[in-house]
Parts: structure tokens; sequence; C-alpha cells
């Protein structure tokens, strides 16, 4: 992530030399470096990331990691990938998981976010081709099982 290029940049290489986004003394972790909010913001180009934008942006790759993982077999079922992600990283339940939050918030939405970002910031973002021929066919991820 460039970030961590401009951390480099500013010779901070964390436990090697005690700084980095955390100080460290003698290898141990003493807190928040907050010089490299300075930094960080001195490099940002003038621009805030915008809140919406920031939460699309993990949420959306979630999403696309999910598809991924249905696409090649590793999970079985979108209600799989759902209760997975209540029970074990805390998503909140009122919105009925990861999947089922993306099909409310609109697969050609996120498909097309997702396409806005890798054009953006990189291949990391491409769209998964479940995700993908999901949006393009109106169906969601409940729909397909």
């Amino acid at each position: 992530a460039p970030v961590v290029g401009t951390l480099l940049e500013e010779g901070r290489l964390g436990r090697k030399n005690g700084r980095g986004f955390y100080i460290y003394v003698k290898g141990r972790r003493k807190g928040v470096d907050r010089e490299v909010a300075r930094i960080l913001r001195g490099r940002s180009r003038g621009r805030s990331p915008d809140p919406r934008e920031m939460r699309n942006r993990c949420l959306y790759l979630l999403v696309n990691e999910a598809a991924r993982s249905l696409e090649e077999g590793v999970v079985a079922s979108a209600g799989d990938v759902d209760l997975a992600m209540v029970m074990g990283t805390g998503f909140p339940p009122f919105r009925g998981g990861l999947l089922r939050w993306a099909d409310r918030e609109g697969l050609p939405a996120i498909l097309e976010g997702l396409s806005g970002f890798e054009a953006e910031h990189g291949l990391r973002f491409a769209p998964a081709t479940r995700l993908r021929e999901l949006a393009e066919s109106g169906r969601t991820f409940t729909d397909d099982g």
C-alpha cells in the first residue's frame, strides 16, 4: 500500500529503528506515533477521505473476497459466509450477514464501486467473476444459494 512506501521514505522501519505507526522502545510497542498522521496528511494531496468511500472500500473488498470464496468452492453458500461473518468477525447480526447486506446494498452498485476503485487504486479491487455475473443478471447472493 502507498502508505507503507511513504513511511519507508520517511525512514520509519517499525521495530528496526523504533519508529513506524507506533513508537518502540527496546523492540516493545509503547504507543501510537502521532507524527504519522502529520506525515500522511502532508502526502494526501489535500484530499480528505470521504467516510462513505472508506466504508465502501472496506466492505466491498469483503464482499468481493466472499464472492471469490463461493466461486472457488472454499465455502458452500452465501448463508455460510453470513453466519461466519456474524459469529466470527462480529458483523452486525441485524444486517443479516455480509452477503445479505450486499444484496440490499445492490450488487450493481457494489460492482460499479469496485470497478471505480480498481481504476483508481489497482487490481486488488478487480471484481470477482461471481459478483459480476450476479450483478449483471439481476440476481443476488441469496438467490444464488
